[in-house]
């Protein structure tokens, strides 16, 4: 190693980050379906009231969110991080991934 240059290149580096940043994705994507499939395989909805009561609670938590984000909008504002109505939603519903 020179001390004049650097042990790895621009070109290398930008390659391994795009390369851990796959990794992160594709391991948390892992993580996600593994809770799912063992969260699946020990919960029993047998009632159809049992899928309603999900169905209302997924509706919920969605409003709910979408209402956090519309009136933080303005503390937001004031922080410099000025959005429209459509780039909200956007927010709101990108908050579905949980990333």
């Amino acid at each position: 190693l020179s001390a004049y240059k650097t042990s790895i290149s621009p070109e290398v580096e930008h390659f391994l980050h795009q390369f851990w940043e796959e990794i992160v994705y594709l391991a948390n994507t892992l993580i996600f379906v593994l809770a799912g499939v063992v969260i699946a395989t020990n919960v029993e909805v047998d009632d159809m009231n049992d899928w309603l009561y999900l169905l209302l609670l997924y509706f919920a938590v969605n409003c709910i969110r979408t209402a956090i984000v519309f009136l933080s909008s303005p503390i937001f504002g004031r922080l410099g991080y000025h959005m429209g109505w459509r780039n909200l939603l956007l927010v709101s519903w990108g908050g579905l991934r949980g990333a």
